[in-house]
């Protein structure tokens, strides 16, 4: 089974996590963000933003 394949089978949404800094509100990015379908490779995008100030480093 192709690699393509296999994703568009068992992965219908990717989280992808952004940290950012600034004074955005986190809910209001989302919502912005999420408005519409982002689609990568036939694999919907969720993102959901991290706040630097309030959750820290991802690292």
């Amino acid at each position: 089974m192709e690699r393509s394949t296999f994703l568009d089978q068992f992965m219908e949404d990717m989280l992808v996590v952004l940290n950012y800094s600034g004074s955005v509100r986190e809910d209001n990015l989302f919502n912005t963000l999420n408005q519409g379908n982002i689609i990568m490779g036939g694999v919907n995008l969720d993102i959901n933003p991290i706040s630097q100030e309030q959750h820290g480093s991802l690292s």
